[in-house]
């Protein structure tokens, strides 16, 4: 129930309707916004800060707009009012409204008006957002953090930086996500420096941050910070430093995989697939029998992403038959991304008695092995009685003759 009332529940409730479509990029006026505000200050907290999610998110918004797979009751009044409050805000009278937004006493409100303000490109918006930067009341320099973070604004980089040293670790956690919403390598060497604060809150935005800009300056700064206190930032710290992609973090998210935490595991396995770093192979290939199925898959993913791996595993085969279908079809893919044409016997096992689906994305994988390896399970895939997997074969071996 909350999930339906979240999109835009307000829409339906106060905000004014106009007669006809009027301007179809036009988006809500000041009318509009203040009253969004006024119906999201009333509303639950928790649906207030799902319908805050939605904002910026034009999902089927054409689609519901025009009638398509709309409710035949809803009137078409209210579908376009739904549709143009989906919209970035356009309307000049509107950004004092929001403005004012940021100092309301209500937390969802006030990242309602900043996320508005941050959407939109009418003049004055990120204006109003970086004068709130600097205003006395902490919440509503953390609100204009938040907003200066959802326009992705270059030009405010400095005046965030700045923010790093304010006073409220609410207002810094903020700037140094904003930061990283921006993803400006100015902010590298200040946002390393937030590793040392005694905020957990600080320290993960901090990484997290980091991780976003993907500058290999912060690789060394963030080892250390898979040993952190807070397993928070421990997971930030393996996942960052798997988006930056250096090598040089081999080593040290190694260890990681056998961390008691499996949200830690998790993200130490994913991060050395997008490292792509062959050393990870023997690490990898003994988190195929994890506990935890993530992880599992995560580590089977990873295996197929790593260069220079000629032979796939033997965990990693026997994962073809897993009784569990996201595991098994990561291990296909993950045989064919590796191409080892002494893994086609352990395909073939797999291909017997399969789903038409699994097998498919055998014959799929085996596509990849070269030298013509898989000829023998080609021309049984030939009699399979789905015309998809028939074509796939034969395909296969025109292109091996």
């Amino acid at each position: 129930m909350l999930i339906r009332v979240a999109v835009f529940a307000a829409t339906a409730l106060a905000i004014p309707q106009h007669d006809g479509p009027g301007d179809r990029r036009a988006g809500p006026d000041a009318a509009q916004v203040t009253s969004l505000l006024a119906t999201l200050e009333r509303t639950d907290p928790v649906v207030c800060e799902m319908a805050v999610d939605a904002f910026g998110h034009g999902w089927y918004g054409w689609v519901r707009a025009s009638g398509v797979g709309a409710l035949g009751e809803v009137p078409e009044s209210q579908r376009e009012t739904q549709a143009r409050m989906r919209r970035s805000v356009t309307d000049p009278k509107a950004i004092p409204v929001l403005a004012g937004g940021l100092a309301s006493a209500n937390a969802c409100v006030r990242r309602a008006s900043a996320s508005l303000l941050g959407e939109s490109r009418t003049p004055g918006a990120g204006e109003a957002l970086r004068t709130a930067l600097s205003a006395r009341s902490p919440q509503v320099r953390e609100a204009a953090a938040y907003g200066l973070g959802t326009a992705e604004d270059h030009q405010s980089v400095p005046a965030l930086i700045d923010a790093l040293d304010d006073k409220d670790p609410h207002v810094v956690a903020m700037s140094a996500w904003a930061l990283g919403q921006i993803e400006d390598p100015r902010a590298v060497m200040p946002l390393i420096k937030l590793l040392r604060s005694p905020e957990p809150g600080v320290r993960a935005s901090a990484v997290w941050a980091l991780g976003e800009i993907e500058d290999k300056r912060a690789t060394e700064p963030l080892l250390p910070m898979l040993k952190d206190p807070d397993p928070v930032v421990q997971v930030a710290a393996a996942e960052a430093l798997g988006q930056i992609e250096d090598p040089r973090a081999v080593q040290a998210l190694l260890p990681v995989l056998k961390s008691s935490d499996a949200e830690l595991r998790l993200a130490a396995a994913e991060a050395l697939g997008q490292i792509e770093d062959a050393r990870a192979a023997e690490a990898l290939t003994a988190v195929v029998s994890d506990a935890d199925p993530r992880v599992r898959r995560a580590a089977i993913e990873a295996l197929g992403q790593l260069d220079d791996l000629k032979q796939a595993p033997k965990p990693l085969l026997a994962a073809l038959q897993d009784p569990d279908p996201a595991i098994r079809d990561a291990a296909i893919e993950s045989v064919g991304e590796i191409g080892d044409p002494a893994a086609v016997p352990a395909l073939q096992r797999a291909y017997t008695g399969a789903d038409v689906e699994t097998r498919l994305k055998i014959i799929e994988a085996a596509e990849q092995i070269d030298g013509g390896g898989a000829s023998g399970l080609f021309m049984t895939a030939l009699k399979d009685p789905d015309p998809r997997i028939r074509k796939k074969a034969a395909e296969a071996l025109g292109d091996n003759d």
